[in-house]
C-alpha cells in the first residue's frame, strides 16, 4: 500500500472504529497481563516489571481517553505492511498488540 493509501485507510471511519475497539480491548488485557511473562524488547533496559508499568500506564490513558489515541494508533496500524482495508478485527487487534510497546516505552 502506498503512503497515500495508508493515509486514506487511517482516515476511513470504519477503520477508525475498528482501531478504537482494538486499542480498548488490548488496554484491558494489558492491565491484566502477567508481568513475569513479558519479553523485554531488545535494546530496552527495563525489567519486565518496569515494562509492565509503562504498558499499564498507557493502558490507563487509552481506557480513560480513547479518542486521544484512536488517531495515533489508526495511522500507526495503517503503516503495517500486512494491513489492508479488508482486514478483520483479529488482524487489527494483532497489529495493535505488536505496536503497543512503541507507544508505551520512552526510549530507555
Amino acid at each position: 500500500m502506498s503512503f497515500l493509501e495508508q493515509y486514506d485507510l487511517a482516515n476511513t471511519p470504519e477503520f477508525r472504529k475498528r482501531v478504537r475497539m482494538a486499542i480498548l480491548k488490548v488496554a484491558v488485557s494489558v492491565q491484566n497481563e502477567d508481568k513475569a511473562g513479558l519479553e523485554v524488547p531488545l535494546g530496552v533496559t527495563y525489567t519486565p516489571e518496569e515494562l509492565h508499568m509503562k504498558r499499564a500506564a498507557l493502558s490507563f490513558r487509552v481506557l480513560t481517553e480513547p479518542a486521544q489515541f484512536e488517531e495515533l494508533f489508526a495511522y500507526s496500524v495503517a503503516t503495517d505492511a500486512t494491513v489492508t482495508a479488508k482486514d478483520d478485527d483479529t488482524r487489527t487487534e494483532a497489529v495493535v498488540r505488536e505496536q503497543w510497546n512503541a507507544f508505551a516505552i520512552d526510549g530507555k
